[in-house]
């Protein structure tokens, strides 16, 4: 029915017509969920034609956004960086694009030896693209490179992003330790920033407290603990974690407490009690107990 239907708009229609582009683009669509080769080559065939009528009418608008998306996947999934590249060169910056296209396009621009490196128009870059998107992670991402080490141009830019997830905090984070390891203890401040917006967060909450115990700062560590064990009471890991800072502070007593209390958690647990009885009886064994010697009773406790 579809290629009657385009055997009807190619005889009567102009080939430059918008609606000859949507026939070729339902055609892709149902030659895109073949695997026969003959097919995956009259999509990719189909979906080009229709590339060429919106470029030249710049009638985007009207385009089968996710239909694109999909090519483009299957260029970069086969490794065909070049039709991708083509077919996102098109694309971004229309009405047709996502906040993806912004970053793949400069991802794979950046793939390239430098002095073959295109130069993009501005409604392609980045930066355009964080103006249409600024919660779009992957754009995020690609931006990080530019601003650091300055956290606080990049706090910033999570800040004017709005309404994000926690694993946006968490995640520009991870990058900054992965791609700037010098910096890591300055990415932090991505995390307090996260704390600010999230104060209940045990995704941030999880990374920050054994990440300052970390770099010794047992105060802070503690406190974000103990906030931490409020929000999720019922984890014994959590509950040794925040005893082992006490210690480490010389706060001996709230330590042996907290350490029974985790003890206690991972009995009440079932399944995890002997593995957590066996973690504490690992690491607090009598040859590592000289500094809680007059603490006999979580000794015996452990033991």
């Amino acid at each position: 029915h579809c290629l009657q239907a385009l055997d009807f708009f190619e005889k009567n229609f102009s080939l430059q017509d918008v609606n000859v582009a949507k026939v070729y683009e339902i055609l892709a669509a149902f030659y895109s969920s073949s695997k026969a080769e003959n097919d995956i080559e009259q999509f990719l065939c189909y979906v080009n034609k229709a590339v060429d009528i919106f470029e030249t009418g710049d009638q985007w608008a009207q385009a089968n956004a996710s239909l694109y998306a999909f090519t483009v996947d299957y260029y970069l999934n086969n490794n065909l960086l070049d039709q991708a590249r083509c077919l996102l060169s098109k694309i971004t910056g229309t009405e047709c694009s996502s906040g993806r296209d912004y970053a793949a396009l400069e991802w794979l621009d950046s793939q390239l030896p430098e002095d073959e490196r295109p130069k993009r128009p501005n409604h392609q870059s980045v930066d355009a693209g964080l103006q249409k998107y600024p919660d779009n992670l992957m754009l995020i991402s690609r931006k990080i490179a530019d601003y650091v080490p300055d956290m606080e141009k990049i706090i910033s830019m999570l800040q004017m992003a709005g309404d994000i997830p926690t694993s946006h905090f968490t995640t520009v984070y991870d990058i900054i330790c992965r791609d700037f390891p010098r910096c890591r203890q300055a990415a932090i401040q991505i995390l307090r920033a996260g704390l600010q917006k999230y104060p209940d967060s045990p995704d941030i909450l999880c990374i920050l407290a054994p990440t300052l115990a970390s770099y010794k700062q047992y105060d802070d560590a503690a406190n974000y603990y103990h906030h931490l064990v409020a929000v999720l009471p019922n984890n014994p890991s959590l509950k040794y974690s925040y005893g082992k800072v006490m210690l480490l502070q010389n706060k001996l007593d709230k330590g042996k407490n907290q350490l029974e209390e985790a003890l206690q958690v991972a009995q009440s647990n079932n399944d995890e009690a002997i593995a957590a009885q066996r973690t504490l009886a690992d690491e607090y064994d009598t040859s590592r107990l000289d500094f809680l010697k007059n603490s006999i009773t979580i000794t015996k406790v452990i033991c």
